[in-house]
């Protein structure tokens, strides 16, 4: 890539590659999105850039593999070129659905006066259910990302105990097709009252997912998609929010455990050969009429 020169008396240009080139590039897509969106946060920012990214052929070709392979690819390109035009708009045959929220992630227990999970956030996705369910033969793609910024705690990283290092964690949960959303949120209630560990096994083995909750949830971006028949995503309408472990739940001297913490959700799905009579993104339009999310205490924490 062409670029001024450090010396501009010497040579006026020069080239650069690799990261130095890929960060002035990754710095303009994130800009275009907040002159698009100014409402933003940096967290959506950095979540859609995630979002709208595709391997392209080459990086298949040169990090070749099946599912075993992806955690090698994801270690070299990330989850590949991000896509602009995906970033910004939402078309006939997918969507983009978009919620920023903050959330308190702990409290003090009254009773025990121990730091326990306090909020979860259930987040309803309108689906055109009958459009879905009437596609009987048609694969469609799911995407659900999270972001969001932690207060680091230097001293403690690279230690065994994986919460330590952040101030908190959040995690992401979508609604099995067999299973109601009152069966959800007791679901989600009761894992939260389980060790910080035990969400690697929450949702089985649903081998649909790319990467599965035992591989997603590092660092504080969390993408996933899978690929399932229409019928099958319309009943999974609602995807939680839930904290995990953080150090501002462990270290109660500091008194961190009442801090907020904002995070924002990205969800789509990608039907690419939908017929040309439906159109998806009218059918949500015309769907969203009042708030999606709701704000669930944690029952019993």
């Amino acid at each position: 890539m062409l670029t001024t020169h450090h010396r501009p008396i010497e040579r006026q240009l020069a080239t650069t590659w690799a990261t130095s080139s890929a960060t002035a590039i990754a710095s303009r897509f994130s800009a275009e999105i907040m002159a698009h969106y100014p409402a933003f946060w940096p967290e959506t920012v950095r979540a859609l850039m995630v979002h709208s990214a595709q391997w392209t052929e080459r990086l298949v070709q040169q990090f070749p593999g099946g599912r075993d392979n992806i955690e090698r690819r994801l270690r070299h390109c990330g989850w590949g070129e991000p896509d602009l035009a995906t970033a910004i708009n939402s078309g006939a045959d997918s969507l983009t659905l978009i919620a920023q929220s903050e959330l308190q992630p702990y409290e003090r227990n009254a009773i025990r006066r121990n730091v326990t999970a306090r909020d979860m956030h259930l987040h309803r996705m309108p689906w055109p259910r009958d459009i879905l369910q009437g596609l009987l033969r048609q694969d469609v793609e799911l995407r659900v990302s999270l972001s969001y910024f932690i207060e680091p705690n230097p001293g403690e990283r690279g230690r065994s105990d994986r919460f330590r290092y952040a101030s908190h964690g959040l995690r992401f949960a979508v609604q099995r097709p067999t299973e109601t959303a009152v069966q959800f949120q007791s679901r989600i209630n009761a894992l939260s009252r389980e060790d910080d560990e035990a969400f690697e096994n929450f949702e089985g083995a649903d081998h649909r997912w790319l990467l599965g909750p035992r591989k997603r949830f590092r660092g504080s971006l969390h993408h996933d998609r899978m690929t399932c028949s229409a019928p099958e995503l319309a009943p999974r309408e609602h995807i939680a929010i839930f904290p995990v472990g953080g150090w501002w739940k462990s270290r109660e001297a500091l008194e961190r455990f009442e801090r907020r913490a904002r995070y924002a959700l990205v969800v789509s799905i990608h039907a690419p050969d939908l017929p040309s009579h439906i159109d998806l993104y009218t059918s949500v339009e015309q769907a969203l009429q009042s708030e999606i999310q709701i704000t669930v205490p944690i029952e019993g924490a």
